[in-house]
């Protein structure tokens, strides 16, 4: 599946931190037929979504395949999150591949690799990740 957003990175620096932010009509145009959704920005979004117009518009909103993801961007790059991400991702995008993966089994070791000891519990509770949005149900 291609990445639609590739064309917005910097070709020079693959390395940048650039933050890009787009328009929702861009968002709209491209309709993307899976959204992974940074947990962190939960009331944002919540409120961005929850308009009929963007639920209409949204291919991946009204089939169920928008999904909630650990944020690992805040200050920095938080790289046990974005690991820990991948796992998940990739059970969502390629079940086939990733079916026998546990992905909170691996975000734990991610995480006990990082911080010397298991903390996804907290996190969990704290970012509620990892969520699977209800397809909509006015269609």
């Amino acid at each position: 599946m291609p990445n639609i957003a590739a064309a917005l990175q910097p070709k020079d620096n693959a390395l940048s931190h650039e933050v890009v932010f787009i328009d929702q009509e861009q968002l709209v145009d491209w309709d993307p037929p899976l959204l992974f959704l940074d947990a962190f920005g939960r009331q944002i979004w919540e409120e961005e979504i929850s308009d009929q117009p963007m639920i209409r518009s949204l291919s991946a909103l009204r089939r169920g395949e928008a999904y909630t993801v650990l944020p690992y961007n805040s200050n920095t790059t938080n790289y046990e999150n974005l690991l820990s991400n991948a796992w998940y991702i990739g059970t969502v995008m390629m079940p086939s591949a990733f079916g026998d993966i546990d992905y909170r089994e691996k975000a734990r070791e991610v995480f006990h690799f990082f911080h010397g000891v298991d903390i996804y519990d907290e996190v969990e509770t704290f970012y509620n990740p990892y969520r699977q949005l209800p397809k909509d149900s006015t269609e």
